[in-house]
This record gives structure tokens, sequence and C-alpha cells, in this order.
């Protein structure tokens, strides 16, 4: 039984002093944490890119001064580092931010870019947009290169947007999808209207007049007329208010069906600016055509398609590939008239190449 009490003891020994070392720990964490301070900030850009960069130090440094946040000189206690992280993640071009402060007193700011795939500068647009669609403003004083898309077109996303082309889409989808049920809760009502309508037209068609014994049958016959009249006149009313009715019902089917043509626009667009991203994204990965291709011009089309055309580094001529789906079948037939016709009949013939037609290259002086 002693035996049993010793390890007790020795167990309960152990384990005061466990708890006295740690809150000495404690104690002493936060003394260094009030007495140490900053001594200098440490922003690392941990995937800087060879084509250039969209943020660097300095602009990071003028953040924090621009916010106020404690850095040089101040204790660490006092370093806000989840707002820092914050801060600076609010930034769509910013991938992932990683702040922490060291113990001798370095503050660490490791800022990951994301990728641009191409840069939209049509009227009122200055953004880019990455390979996996997601879309942020083009920061001040960035120097990154990408293949910039000009012309008039229209996205379907607001100027100001910021986040995930899918998740927006997905957005869109949602509102339209309530907004055709709140639209169809209008029926309801007319429905049971017209229900309650065809039951006093079936109950006027079952109403008949009887003949009195004594009646002459002139007034029978004069009563009788009156009878035909009245029912011919509610019916004929009835029949009135159901085609309000029906107008009405109509008119509700149409504004779901208009719904439903704006959000297939919408769709259509979507899709149109994948392919335009499938497009760019081709024409990187290809090193000839990375060269070969120095401007994208997009449009957009009466129908509100989207339209592409391009100028090329070689000959003096522009080349029409109209819709962006099935570029890559464009391009292999360009690439198949630049070997077989360019080398025999020249650079300098041609004023323009059209690919918009299928298994064709239409040329024009």
């Amino acid at each position: 039984m002693w035996q049993k009490i010793g390890k007790i003891l020795l167990m309960l020994t152990i384990w005061a002093g466990v708890i006295a070392y740690v809150a000495w720990s404690g104690v002493r964490v936060q003394r260094h944490l009030e007495s140490q301070t900053i001594e200098r900030v440490d922003i690392a850009i941990v995937d800087s890119m060879t084509t250039g960069r969209l943020v660097g130090a300095q602009r990071v440094r003028e953040w924090l001064r621009t916010e106020g946040f404690a850095t040089i000189g101040a204790p660490l206690s006092r370093v806000d580092v989840v707002g820092i992280r914050d801060m600076i993640a609010r930034n769509g071009f910013v991938d992932n931010v990683n702040v922490y402060a060291s113990y001798r007193g370095t503050l660490h700011i490791d800022i990951s870019q994301r990728q641009p795939l191409l840069r939209l500068l049509v009227d009122g647009y200055n953004v880019y947009i990455t390979e996996e669609g997601f879309v942020f403003s083009t920061p001040e004083a960035s120097s990154l290169y990408a293949p910039v898309v000009t012309g008039d077109y229209k996205p379907l996303f607001d100027p100001a947007f910021e986040g995930m082309l899918s998740d927006y889409m997905v957005s869109l989808r949602r509102a339209s999808e309530q907004k055709i049920k709140e639209i169809g809760k209008e029926k309801k009502p007319l429905w049971e209207q017209d229900k309650a309508l065809k039951e006093s037209y079936d109950k006027v068609g079952e109403t008949s007049i009887e003949k009195y014994g004594n009646e002459k049958p002139s007034d029978y016959r004069r009563r009788l007329e009156q009878f035909k009249d009245d029912k011919l006149r509610k019916r004929l009313d009835i029949e009135a208010q159901r085609r309000d009715v029906q107008s009405r019902l109509d008119a509700v089917t149409a504004r779901q069906r208009a719904e439903q043509q704006r959000m297939q626009r919408l769709q259509m667009q979507y899709d149109d600016l994948c392919h335009l991203l499938a497009f760019v994204k081709q024409v990187q990965r290809d090193s000839f055509w990375r060269a070969e291709i120095v401007q994208i011009c997009a449009t957009t089309t009466s129908y509100g398609a989207l339209s592409l055309s391009v100028v090329p580094r070689s000959g003096n001529f522009s080349i029409e590939l109209g819709e962006p789906k099935g570029s890559s079948q464009k391009l292999e037939r360009l690439m198949s008239f630049y070997r077989s016709a360019m080398s025999s009949l020249g650079w300098e013939r041609w004023s323009k190449i059209d690919l918009r037609y299928n298994n064709q290259v239409v040329c024009t002086q």
C-alpha cells in the first residue's frame, strides 16, 4: 500500500512541476512580448514571376503606414498580426498571405500572388483574369505582363466585380431561379379565380325556368326570352372575365420566359468567356502562337455573342476568328495555311484572313 501511495505522490509532484514550468514559461513569454519590440519588417513576395509582379515590398509598407498598423518599435504584444493579414488579403490579386512575428523581433510578411492569364482592357474594365477564372482589378503600379484583350467587348460582370466567375454564375442562377419562382406565385390566385369563374359559368348553364300553372303562353314566352337574354349576358360576362384572367396569366408566363431568356444570354456570355480563357491559355502554351499573336481584340455582336480577331506579328493583315469556341481547330487551319500558302504567295498579299467558316480559310486582298 505504501508503495502505491509513493507512486501517487511522485506523479503529483511531477505534474506540479510541469504546471509550475508552464506557468513560469507563460510569464516569461508575456514579459518578452512586452519588452521585445519589432526591429525590422521582412516582406517577401514568395512567387515572384518572370513576367513581372503585381505588388512590391514598398507598396506593402505603404499599406501598413496608411492603415496605421504598429510595426517598427512596437512591442510584439501590440502587433496586430491578424489585422495585417486580413488587410493584405483583401486585395484580389493576393492568393495567400502569411504574417507572423519572430521571437527576436522580426515581422515576417509572406505574400503569394495570383497568376493572371490575361488582362481585360475594354471600355470601363481594367481587370486581370486567372486561368481558374478569378477576376481582380489591376493593381496600381503593377509591372506584370499578360496578354491584353481590347475592343468593345461587354463582359457579363460589372467592372468592380472581384471573385470567381463560376461562383458568380452560381449566384446569378440562384437569383434567377428565385425570381422565376416568385413570379410564379402570382399564378395561384389567378388559377383560383379562373376556377371560380368556370364553376359560375357551369352553374349559369345549369339554370332553367319553369312555367307557372295558370300562366298565359304569351307571358311565359316573354319571360323565357328574358331568361335566355339574362343567361347569355351572364355567360358572356364570365367569358370576358376568364379572358382577362388568362391574359394576366399569359403576362406572368411571359415575364418568367423573359427571365429564363435573360439567364440563357448570361450563360452564353459565361461560356464565351470560358472559351476566351481557353483560347488565351492555348496561345500562351504554344511558343509559336505566343510569339506570333501580338494583339487580341474582342467585340460583342448584335445578339450578345463574343467575337475575336487577332493581329499577328507576321504580315500586314488581321485574322478573324469569330466565336472563341473551336479556336483550337481554327489555329490548326491557320497553321496549315501559313505552311502551304503563305510561303508561296507571300505575307504582304492579304489584308484579312477569315477563319469563321468551317473548314475554310477565306482571304481578302
